[in-house]
């Protein structure tokens, strides 16, 4: 059985319309995390504190809340996905300081 949940996806704010045009492509960010460049494929955080926490940049970070499909991924903090139709981002929220 397929499970949807809720998990969050950090980007700097620049990075916004890449998100709206081709999904969490991190290859088209301008501020892509070393994990996601070693790991060639976006990585979701179970909780809002856990992605802004792994996520540094200079300039102001977004969320990207995503639904994403899978089998066994509750019992995880992190997860990355092969293919984009395994996500899909509902909405970015902008973090200010």
């Amino acid at each position: 059985m397929l499970v949807q949940e809720t998990w969050y996806h950090p980007i700097a704010e620049d990075d916004m319309n890449v998100i709206m045009e081709y999904n969490c492509d991190y290859r088209r960010y301008t501020q892509a995390t070393y994990a996601q460049m070693q790991a060639k494929k976006p990585i979701f955080y179970k909780s809002a504190e856990s992605a802004e926490r792994n996520f540094s940049t200079n300039s102001n970070k977004a969320l990207v809340v995503a639904k994403v499909i899978s089998t066994h991924i509750s019992s995880c903090n992190t997860c990355s996905k092969d293919w984009d139709t395994e996500y899909y981002p509902e909405y970015i929220v902008v973090l200010h300081d």
